[in-house]
């Protein structure tokens, strides 16, 4: 896993995942946003920058979308009175991607909706399993 951060780089390449890093504040190696404290790749940020023709916003897009949906299934904590809502994490990410749509508009690798995913037992032991009944797809709106 590479950790490249340097905003005066020779390397574009590498000036522009250390833009997004910047406006993630995944600028400290092994300090990372993702939930076992790891950094965002090089190779992960470069693959949505490819595919965002290099916006460094709309890449900031969809690196959002990801981490939410990483820190989404983190279970929130309870011990002896003492409780963590590591969902709270998984919110924070969905509303600064969408604050980020907000002002730079849909990242190009997004979908036009909302995805929603309500787990489905899948082990092979499931009698009445039904693929098409795993996903729901919703509207802008939050409509099926």
């Amino acid at each position: 896993m590479a950790f490249t951060y340097s905003l005066s780089h020779g390397n574009d390449d590498i000036v522009l995942v250390s833009k997004v890093r910047l406006e993630l504040g995944d600028t400290v190696e092994n300090q990372g946003v993702k939930p076992n404290n790891e950094n965002l790749t090089d190779a992960e940020i470069l693959l949505w920058l490819g595919e965002e023709d290099d916006s460094v916003m709309h890449a900031c897009i969809r690196a959002c979308d990801s981490l939410s949906r990483w820190w989404a299934r983190v279970p929130d904590l309870s011990i002896a009175g003492r409780s963590e809502n590591l969902s709270d994490i998984s919110a924070m990410w969905a509303k600064t991607r969408d604050d980020l749509i907000a002002t730079y508009g849909r990242a190009a690798g997004m979908s036009t909706g909302t995805f929603s995913h309500t787990p489905t037992r899948n082990d092979g032991y499931t009698e009445n399993y039904s693929p098409a009944s795993e996903y729901t797809y919703l509207d802008d709106e939050g409509y099926v």
